[in-house]
């Protein structure tokens, strides 16, 4: 096996990690939110449209990373586009706590401690 085969198959392996959104919750149960570690290639394309991205990362760039990354326990996408103007309106503290914990990545059981 080649070795970029090998760590193809290495990141298939990965758990999917999650962060909950207590704002966004109902009946005293938080949302979850799921997402795959972010890559190489999901900081390439947000950076195409936020070419500050890694130094200077603005709030829009945020949301787009959300959008990009966040999905449903089910692995489907929870976000377009077009929910965009809806995630600019929301708390600038919500928004940054989801970007951290998806930037982050931290791994479940770090998420179990807290």
């Amino acid at each position: 096996m080649r070795l970029a085969e090998h760590i193809a198959a290495k990141r298939r392996e990965r758990e999917r990690l999650f962060f909950d959104v207590d704002e966004w919750g109902e009946d005293g149960k938080p949302t979850r939110l799921y997402f795959n570690e972010v890559s190489a290639r999901d900081i390439e394309k947000v950076s195409r449209k936020h070419p500050n991205f890694t130094s200077n990362t603005s709030l829009s760039a945020m949301v787009d990373l959300i959008v990009l990354k966040a999905q449903s326990e089910e692995g489907d996408a929870v976000f377009t586009v077009e929910d965009k103007p809806v995630l600019m309106g929301e708390s600038s503290l919500v928004v940054a706590e989801i970007f951290a914990a998806i930037f982050s990545a931290k791994s479940i059981e770090d998420h179990e401690k807290n």
